[in-house]
């Protein structure tokens, strides 16, 4: 049994060959922009600031 390991090597490769070419994991979407300021800057109302 001294050759286990080699033999889970070749199995690993028997397998890699089976499967398509893909990675493990699928690509992960694009990530959406960094959020900004949790409250961001809302363009001013019309309110009337000092004189009308």
């Amino acid at each position: 049994m001294a050759n286990t390991n080699d033999q889970e090597k070749e199995k690993e490769k028997d397998k890699d060959k089976d499967k398509p070419d893909h990675p493990e994991h699928p690509p992960h979407p694009p990530r959406p922009d960094p959020p900004g300021p949790v409250n961001p800057p809302k363009p001013p109302k019309d309110r009337k600031v000092g004189t009308s």
